[in-house]
């Protein structure tokens, strides 16, 4: 198998009804299908969880919650919502000096984007 620096691969290993994920949301969509916002989660690099539910604002609407966390000590009860994560193996902080750790990419899962001054498989060398 070969794994691109830019391809993704991502496994949606839990689902979690009546909770949401709280304080990690990135983006918020408008969206009817719980599978769409799964797809949108795959696509956006920095996703590894998701909320999905009814809007608050309308009964016909529901909204997809992309999150940046699998922290499971944020998990919240809401009703009507489901919850959904990856095998995050962004969890453990694999990226040294404030590298920013990617879930999906690689052999070995993930890939670190090294702050400005660092490279290196897991941004350990400074320049």
């Amino acid at each position: 198998m070969v794994f691109a620096e830019t391809c993704r691969i991502i496994q949606f290993v839990r689902k979690v009804n009546e909770k949401a994920l709280e304080g990690h949301t990135i983006t918020t969509i408008s969206s009817n299908k719980v599978d769409f916002c799964e797809t949108r989660c795959f696509l956006n690099h920095d996703c590894v969880s998701y909320n999905f539910g009814p809007s608050e604002d309308n009964d016909d609407t529901y909204v997809c919650e992309l999150n940046n966390s699998t922290d499971n000590r944020r998990l919240k009860p809401k009703a009507m919502y489901v919850y959904s994560e990856t095998k995050d193996s962004c969890r453990s902080n694999p990226c040294l000096n404030n590298g920013k750790c990617q879930y999906g990419f690689t052999a070995k899962t993930f890939r670190c984007l090294c702050s400005v001054g660092f490279t290196g498989e897991f941004c350990e060398r400074g320049k």
